[in-house]
């Protein structure tokens, strides 16, 4: 073997080694971890990396979102240096991103007998103890490490977190101040920090936070969608459409683009084409945003709106839409395909553009009915007083039936439950029972026949509000203090529809004055609508 042929030394191997950690370190940073991963294959090909190449090889799959992987490769890094509590660490974080409680509480405690005053594993173990229901010794915790450790700003960030997840805004943002004047540039400290300057009313704060947080990382989805939703949330629809897209690469939207083999519609015009669109969200999303079709209409040949469920009957002759399809075989053909949601910012509507909802669902439109009443028949008022109790923000926006109780005796009115599944509620409530009709409703369109006899619907932020709204009855919505983006953060009055009264908390948490308002202009309402008749 020549000179040039030699292998390396094991000096030289260790060197070359190291440089190689040293480059992947610096990929993981900046969040490359697939190219991270590929430049370490070569060293994992004899099994032997070393300690550091388990370790970082561990946080480039844990950086994918490869949690059970990363998990058994912490656990080979920590097998071979179990004195490194850097190793218990990440091993519990991997254990905590899959759900492992109990695995990696006792990960955790392992860790802690080899460093008491690790700080990372006592902020995990935080976060442990609040994720297994022991709130009490969470708290405790965490109260002497910031007591103990008060320049550690982590733990200042995740007891902020916990305060956020329990809906204490006051005191998350007063701990995430603390912890993003430590720690200024962290991205993720700063978006949650947006979250919290949100919910406690301080929009123009909060839009400077997350413009912040968005510029040191570029590439976060979860942040850019949080901005965008902010931005819509104040009225910045062009701006605030276009960054929407972003939510297709938010780990925690709730839902993913189908797997169509057609190309996404750029919002161009494709005479010849046909286009797909369907609903991505809830039933109030797709009533709401199916006022668009029409405004794409001119730019395609045909569109198939792909829609199931009870929304079907309803929407299955709405303007601009040439064929429904359910979903079954055989599928119909198409070119380019579009999610509901995403039609404003594709098709670049200006501000006037994306308003003027009144009575966009002819089919079923809300006449008044003054003059088929009889002079003898009272005033018909629909309700309802709940949301879908998985939706995420559900807590802040529903309402029970038991709330409504003071209204009943205000006025001579007919109350008719428009809340799915509301028959059971009625029947165990003595003060309803008896004074509020309950219909079935086995589909939208059935919701919205009944609509068309009513005087008014009173409703939280659900789906029936865009129903009503999209038909041109009267609505009125009931709103916490800081409601969905898109009824904004003022005024009584929506452009998104013209027969609607929003109904807003002026404060946190008060749904006591919206409830007198509410009954001071019931009264009002009732008796001049009655002297009309």
């Amino acid at each position: 073997m020549n000179q040039d042929q030699q292998q390396p030394t094991i000096a030289e191997s260790r060197h070359q080694g190291e440089g190689v950690w040293l480059q992947v370190l610096e990929l993981n940073g900046q969040r490359r971890f697939a190219e991270a991963l590929e430049m370490m294959n070569p060293f994992f090909a004899d099994g032997n990396p070393g300690p550091t190449g388990w370790k970082l090889r561990g946080q480039s799959l844990y950086g994918l979102g490869r949690f059970a992987e990363a998990a058994q490769v912490f656990a080979i890094a920590l097998a071979r240096a179990e004195t490194d509590c850097e190793n218990y660490e990440h091993l519990a974080t991997a254990l905590l991103a899959l759900n492992c409680f109990d695995q990696a509480l006792l990960t955790v405690d392992r860790g802690l007998q080899q460093d008491a005053n690790h700080k990372g594993l006592l902020r995990l173990r935080f976060v442990l103890l609040w994720r297994v229901g022991k709130t009490d010794e969470a708290l405790s915790l965490a109260g002497r490490h910031v007591q103990k450790f008060p320049m550690d700003g982590p733990m200042w960030h995740e007891r902020g977190v916990y305060f956020l997840e329990q809906g204490a805004d006051g005191e998350a943002l007063a701990d995430l101040d603390t912890a993003c004047s430590l720690m200024p540039d962290n991205p993720r400290w700063l978006n949650n920090r947006a979250t919290a300057l949100w919910r406690l009313g301080r929009f123009a704060d909060a839009l400077t936070t997350i413009n912040r947080s968005v510029a040191l990382d570029p590439n976060n989805a979860g942040a850019q969608h949080h901005r965008a939703l902010l931005l819509l949330f104040l009225g910045y629809f062009s701006s605030g459409f276009a960054a929407y897209e972003w939510r297709w690469r938010d780990p925690a939207h709730p839902t993913r683009q189908p797997p169509w083999a057609s190309p996404l519609w750029r919002g161009d015009n494709v005479q010849d084409a046909t286009l797909l669109v369907y609903p991505e969200q809830g039933y109030g999303d797709a009533i709401h945003f199916i006022r668009f079709l029409p405004k794409v209409k001119p730019h395609v040949a045909r569109v198939i709106l792909f829609c199931s469920g009870p929304l079907v009957p309803l929407l299955r002759h709405a303007p601009g839409v040439d064929l429904l399809w359910e979903g079954g075989s055989p599928s119909p053909q198409w070119h380019v395909h579009a999610p509901l949601m995403s039609l404003p910012g594709l098709l670049k509507l200006d501000r006037e553009e994306l308003f003027g909802g009144m009575g966009y669902l002819p089919e079923f439109a809300w006449e008044k009915l003054a003059k088929n009443r009889p002079l003898s028949a009272s005033l018909r008022v629909g309700l309802v007083w709940r949301g879908r109790p998985t939706h995420r923000n559900d807590h802040n926006r529903s309402l029970t039936l038991a709330w409504f109780e003071p209204l009943l005796d205000l006025i001579p009115l007919t109350w008719v439950s428009l809340q799915e599944g509301g028959g059971k509620e009625v029947s165990e409530n003595p003060y309803w029972l008896g004074r509020i009709d309950c219909p079935d409703f086995a589909d939208f369109a059935v919701t919205a026949r009944v609509v068309q006899t009513l005087d008014l619907v009173i409703t939280v932020d659900t789906a029936v509000a865009h129903l009503a709204g999209a038909m041109g009855c009267p609505v009125w919505v009931l709103l916490p203090f800081v409601p969905d983006w898109r009824w904004g953060p003022e005024g009584e009055n929506t452009l998104w529809y013209s027969s609607m009264r929003l109904f807003r908390q002026q404060r946190l948490c008060d749904w006591e004055e919206v409830r007198n308002r509410l009954s001071s202009e019931l009264q009002a309402w009732a008796l001049t609508t009655q002297s009309c008749l």
